[in-house]
């Protein structure tokens, strides 16, 4: 299964997030909450951005994004030199110094009205906690 519109769709938002206020050596950092596979933070660094940074709560989806990361890196679809991580953590609970914190959040939560998944909070809290100023 592939959406393709979509995907295109997010994937021309970051890049476009990335060129217009990304470092002009590297375009920021990029945090993505319930990173999931890792495909948003892929399209990121595609784009140029400094660095992604994924959440992920279950511990095996974070195992297989780091895996598909090497992946694309070995087969060349990301660059070798980008700087990708995934924390195992709750978005809703963790902290970050403010030299550590993102410049931009992307999520693609599951529930389509906004209010599921705690995605108010969840984005809140990252405006407060994990978003540099």
């Amino acid at each position: 299964y592939r959406d393709a519109t979509r995907n295109n769709f997010y994937e021309e938002g970051v890049r476009r997030w990335v060129e217009r206020h990304g470092e002009p050596k590297g375009g920021g950092r990029v945090m993505d909450i319930g990173s999931g596979s890792g495909l948003l933070l892929f399209f990121a660094l595609r784009a140029g951005a400094a660095e992604s940074i994924g959440v992920e709560v279950a511990p095996d989806l974070k195992r297989m994004s780091e895996a598909l990361f090497a992946a694309n890196v070995r087969a060349g679809r990301l660059p070798s030199s980008s700087a990708f991580k995934v924390l195992h953590d709750d978005g809703l609970c963790m902290e970050l110094p403010q030299k550590e914190r993102s410049d931009c959040l992307v999520m693609e939560l599951m529930d389509g009205s906004g209010f599921g998944e705690s995605m108010v909070r969840v984005i809140l809290h990252a405006k407060a906690k994990l978003l540099a100023k």
